[in-house]
């Protein structure tokens, strides 16, 4: 499957609410106007995979309510309690700003510091409550972690595969 195609989670169905087959739905709530447009998705749950048309969506606190037009019932709507909701990767794009990236688009980036030499390459971002961590591989297989904040990581170019970091005094001493 081509990367573009590739679906990727943004949400995990937590338990069922009501007797027509609505679903309480776990997201990230910043993304609640994206999670408003959405019309079609996909459910996964153990690499089983259905297509779902999306009917309604309501909002109560952390989570998202939604009624799907092919779940009709309690029975129906138990069977896809702790499936992973997914989109292509394409359809998240349309909704990022400017200075959001998606993990999968960073993994496998070289970084470079403030004087062009080679750091490593990117192999994982760690979500922390305060911020972002980037994970950074050497050539000699040490770990760094960089925090993901635009005083430290000025410049991202997805097109050139490139992450540049401001070295500061101790940052990767």
């Amino acid at each position: 499957m081509p990367d573009e195609q590739k679906l990727l989670s943004i949400g995990k169905i937590l338990n069922f609410c009501g007797l027509s087959g609505e679903v309480k739905v776990g997201y990230s709530a910043d993304k609640k106007q994206f999670v408003e447009t959405l019309k079609k998705i996909t459910a996964e749950k153990k690499g089983k995979e259905i297509n779902l048309t999306i009917k309604a969506v309501r909002f109560y606190k952390q989570h998202a309510y939604i009624k799907f037009n092919e779940i009709n019932s309690l029975e129906e709507a138990m069977e896809l309690k702790d499936a992973y909701l997914k989109i292509p990767k394409t359809e998240i794009k349309k909704h990022l700003d400017n200075d959001e990236f998606l993990i999968d688009d960073l993994i496998g980036k070289e970084v470079f510091d403030n004087n062009e030499k080679l750091l490593g390459i990117v192999s994982n971002i760690v979500n922390l409550k305060e911020e972002d961590l980037i994970v950074i591989i050497t050539k000699d297989e040490k770990e760094i972690l960089i925090p993901f904040v635009k005083e430290l990581v000025p410049e991202i170019n997805l097109k050139e595969n490139r992450i540049k970091i401001n070295n500061i005094p101790g940052l990767l001493d």
